[in-house]
Formats: structure tokens, C-alpha cells, sequence
């Protein structure tokens, strides 16, 4: 944590940061809350940047090609490409009318991708794996997003989590079950 507050303390760092990312991402990124970050921008007196700002924003405002583009992908993914914060995907997401299913809509490809990655790795090392190495290995945006993939494949039937227990996902459904301790 000490190491989260030297980056916090270097203003161009975090300005440079509020650029390019929302609060949850830098708070994600860095282990602490939003609120954390909220304090360090206040103690900076780092400026609200526009709602909107130009990067990313122009293929955005083409409600068809948002359209097409979230059929296969997450909004964070579809920021991540176009380089902006998701906030803005999010924000003509409902200009154009397009349904933003919470968030972090996550589409069935993606969470096929997750629940496979937990049976592989119950299969390899016989224990679930970290919200982080589930992150890194699909490339969710942050551990948040990760942990809206997880309770939907739990309110599918497909994972049974432990809850404020670190490793506990045990798969339920699919073609392998884990039939060890639960």
C-alpha cells in the first residue's frame, strides 16, 4: 500500500492517470478505494476534465457502429481499443439509446472464456483461481468487472462461490466438476 500512496503522491502521475482512466480503474489498478483517489486528485487541486473529451469520442457518436461493436465486446473492451475511459463508451451507449445492462455487461463469449479458464485451472492446480489471475488471464479492465463475470456465471449455475474467502470457486456445471472438498 505504501508504494499505492508514492504513486499517489506524484500529481502528474495521477493527472496523467485521470486522463486516461476512471476513478474505479486507477483504484482498481492501484488496491485502494475510489475514494482514496478522489482525496489525492482534491488534495492536488487536479480540475474535473470535461464530461466528454475528444479522445475516442468520434467513432463513438456512430450509434450503429457502437451497436455492432458491443454485439462482440464488453464497453470497457471497446474503450480500451479506442483508447478513452469507458465512462465515455458508456455515456453515448446512452445517447444512442443502446442498452447498457449495468455497467459491465459482459457478453456469453466472455463468460464461456471465464468459466472455462476456472475449470483449466482447477484442472492444473486443484484449487479456484485469484479474482486477479482471472482478470489478467480473460483481460477484464479490473477486478470489478471480474467480479460482475463471476456472479453472473454464479447466477447461471456454472460457479459456487465462498464468500470473503480467498480461492473458493468451485464449479458446478459444465462438462467437469470438481468433486473435492467443497
Amino acid at each position: 500500500m505504501v508504494e499505492e500512496f508514492e504513486l499517489l503522491r506524484d500529481r502528474e502521475w495521477l493527472e496523467q492517470q485521470l486522463a486516461l482512466h476512471t476513478y474505479q480503474e486507477i483504484a482498481d489498478g492501484l488496491g485502494c478505494s475510489v475514494h482514496t483517489i478522489r482525496y489525492w486528485k482534491c488534495k492536488h487541486d487536479i480540475p474535473d476534465r470535461p464530461k466528454i473529451y475528444n479522445r475516442g469520442a468520434v467513432p463513438l457518436r456512430d450509434g450503429e457502429w457502437l451497436e455492432k461493436q458491443l454485439e462482440k465486446k464488453m464497453a470497457v473492451q471497446v474503450a480500451d481499443e479506442l483508447g478513452c475511459a469507458s465512462s465515455n463508451v458508456y455515456y453515448w451507449m446512452r445517447q444512442h439509446g443502446l442498452e447498457t445492462r449495468g455497467l459491465n455487461a459482459i457478453t456469453d463469449e466472455i463468460l464461456d472464456e471465464t468459466f472455462q479458464f476456472i475449470v483449466e485451472h482447477w484442472r492444473e492446480h486443484q484449487a479456484s483461481p485469484t479474482v486477479r489471475e482471472i482478470r489478467d488471464e480473460v483481460g477484464f479492465s479490473s477486478t470489478s468487472v471480474t467480479a460482475t463475470a463471476l456472479e453472473t456465471l454464479e447466477e447461471q449455475g456454472r460457479i459456487r462461490r465462498e464468500p470473503h474467502k480467498a480461492r473458493q470457486i468451485f464449479v458446478v456445471g459444465g462438462e467437469w466438476v470438481y468433486h473435492g472438498e467443497v
